[in-house]
């Protein structure tokens, strides 16, 4: 059962949680969106249909697959694809199509090309994979993700009926849109715990209620069975025929737990070592950590605990 640390009004707690689950050093690492939407799908959650493809051919055979019509979107380790934009000029790193030959031409501008968002260096980072996923009708969105929060030593759940944009921006602009719960991991979500977040959401029906508490309670199983330290969906989103499907998702694992999760080895480094700071890079490459600080100061230290706690 969640215990209800209420933040209703208070962005603060929010910034709390999603500052507290950045990776930090090599202790925590992300992977690629395509490789986050598999584990789910494989785990029971329901997602879009979609396909990886570096290729433009392959775009074109995932677009037919679908249809005639979908997305495609640029596969880096970095936030703010929508509206960051490519070395040879084009905006955003999410397209919708509705032919093969808007999606070949999509392909060819964007693989093999950097992709600059807020979140990446002035460089960008060079795309070489694009998820070609089904276009998905929608009436809601909102948006959904566990982490752990480290200023309370406990894994949350931060909800929040305004999908689509960024979780603190929506708590600045609505607080009484976002809710923040404490979680237990040796405890599951119930039912009464599904009731509290379709509140805040307006969700009344018990068929979306029953179908909420489905897809939270798997998601809480995913997130504590891989070692996540943040799994994010944004958005989760409400379809005319009434299914729940989680359209975008986020995925950081703890690093020191990888040895209990090999199946996903094959989707380490897969941006190639670009999304990590250089300094990190090297410091990996001879068996350290290191945490990157925003100041001109540094501690070599052997054992990082109170090393960290002192800077």
């Amino acid at each position: 059962m969640l215990s209800k640390i209420y933040t209703r009004g208070a962005p603060s707690g929010i910034r709390a949680v999603t500052r507290s689950t950045k990776p930090h050093g090599a202790r925590a690492f992300g992977i690629q969106e395509h490789a986050a939407q598999s584990i789910l799908s494989e785990n029971g959650v329901n997602v879009p249909r979609g396909r990886v493809a570096t290729t433009p051919q392959q775009v074109i055979s995932a677009i037919d697959y679908l249809g005639g019509s979908g997305v495609l979107k640029a596969q880096i380790l970095a936030g703010g694809r929508g509206k960051g934009t490519f070395d040879n000029g084009l905006e955003g790193g999410v397209h919708k199509v509705n032919s093969s030959l808007n999606a070949q031409e999509l392909a060819y501008r964007m693989l093999g090309h950097r992709l600059r968002t807020k979140q990446t260096s002035e460089r960008g980072l060079v795309v070489n994979k694009v998820y070609v996923t089904e276009q998905v009708k929608y009436e809601k969105e909102f948006y959904l993700s566990f982490a752990v929060d480290r200023t309370q030593s406990k894994p949350a759940i931060v909800v929040s009926r305004s999908g689509g944009m960024n979780v603190e921006e929506a708590a600045e602009k609505d607080p009484d849109s976002i809710i923040k719960l404490h979680l237990s991991y040796d405890k599951d979500i119930t039912r009464s715990d599904a009731n509290a977040i379709a509140k805040v959401l307006g969700l009344t029906s018990e068929h979306y209620i029953e179908q909420l508490h489905a897809m939270v309670s798997r998601l809480y199983t995913i997130f504590r069975a891989k070692d996540a330290t943040l799994l994010e969906i944004n958005p989760v989103v409400i379809t005319k025929e009434g299914d729940i499907i989680c359209l975008d998702s986020k995925f950081s694992f703890d690093d020191a737990a990888c040895f209990r999760q090999p199946e996903l080895a094959k989707f380490k480094g897969e941006g190639g070592g670009e999304d990590k700071d250089p300094r990190q890079t090297l410091a990996a490459s001879h068996g350290l950590a290191d945490v990157s600080l925003d100041v001109t100061l540094g501690n070599i230290a052997n054992g990082a605990g109170l090393a960290i706690a002192t800077m």
